[in-house]
């Protein structure tokens, strides 16, 4: 009896397993079916938990702007451009490229002192209009970069040439001619009238009309001197005219102005004896003269008589002019 109830039961066990193998496809279709036909609709508020979502399953477009709270992001370490980890990332070292930004977005608020240096500028890249002024220094400047193709015609004036910078090396043959030179202190300034003079006296000739005069060498306010508007070695030129007279003696010389006395140079000869006859002298001496310092021109005749200095054109005159420093 044990032995036909064990056979009944093996059978059912197999009968069931044929019938379970057999139901397996239809259950498979049927699960397939239902999952195809559950959507947002068909769930519950808050049937999905945490613990229904698998790991790593979810991606950034399945969240809602705000839906994450920063205190959730604790900890978790950012990706792409990047770095570091949440709440807190930064930007990964390299990540914006010259591509990333838009024209003109960087102003110069944005630049880091001294972060710009030579390897950063393209070349070319910088004019004259992005320079201030006055912000290029002779410093910068290398030496020798400058050429005469980098200079605008008339640009350089006399403002710009320091004192002494132009020697004659800098002077190309030839280029300074007659109108290049400023004209040289000196002057010639003569007497248009004639003047008596007394027998046996040195006498200061004031004088009354001006050839030319440069750098303030006359003043008709001191009608008797020649003035050096700068010191330096000048050439100073006298001359006078005696009225004829057989007697005594005529002279002339350079003279410092107010000290007729003591003169630089001079000549002294006899009257002419020859009836009509004029007395003339020319005397001329090269001297250094400090700025400022006059010269006059000084006049005697021993007549015994008053003798007068002849109105004779130009010729009773007295002449400065600067030759060198």
């Amino acid at each position: 009896m044990s032995q036909v109830r064990r056979r009944s039961g093996a059978a059912m066990v197999i009968g069931l397993a044929v019938a379970v193998g057999a139901l397996l496809p239809t259950l498979g279709d049927a699960a397939e079916r239902v999952a195809a036909t559950i959507g947002t609709a068909q769930l519950k508020n808050n049937a999905v938990t945490n613990a229904k979502v698998r790991p790593g399953s979810l991606l950034y477009t399945a969240l809602k702007p705000g839906q994450v709270a920063r205190g959730n992001l604790a900890g978790i370490r950012a990706g792409g451009v990047l770095s570091g980890t949440f709440p807190r990332p930064r930007l990964a070292d390299g990540a914006i490229t010259g591509e990333a930004l838009a024209t003109a977005s960087v102003s110069a608020r944005a630049i880091a002192k001294n972060a710009v240096g030579r390897a950063e500028l393209a070349s070319g890249s910088i004019g004259s209009d992005e320079l201030a002024p006055g912000a290029v220094r002779a410093s910068d400047i290398a030496d020798g970069a400058i050429g005469a193709a980098k200079l605008a015609p008339n640009s350089i004036r006399g403002a710009q040439i320091a004192a002494g910078a132009i020697g004659s090396s800098e002077l190309a043959r030839g280029a300074v001619g007659t109108s290049e030179l400023a004209a040289l202190p000196g002057g010639r300034v003569y007497r248009s009238t004639s003047m008596t003079l007394p027998s046996g006296s040195l006498v200061e000739v004031p004088l009354t009309d001006v050839d030319y005069a440069q750098g303030g060498a006359w003043s008709a306010s001191q009608p008797t001197r020649l003035t050096a508007p700068v010191a330096g070695v000048y050439q100073v030129t006298a001359s006078a005219v005696f009225q004829p007279n057989g007697t005594g003696s005529r002279g002339i010389w350079i003279a410092p102005a107010g000290a007729p006395d003591h003169p630089y140079v001079g000549e002294v000869q006899g009257a002419s004896t020859q009836q009509g006859q004029h007395t003339e002298f020319v005397v001329s001496y090269v001297l250094h003269l400090d700025a400022g310092q006059g010269v006059s021109l000084v006049v005697r005749q021993t007549s015994g008589y008053e003798l007068a200095l002849v109105a004779d054109g130009r010729r009773n005159a007295l002449g400065l002019q600067f030759l060198s420093s």
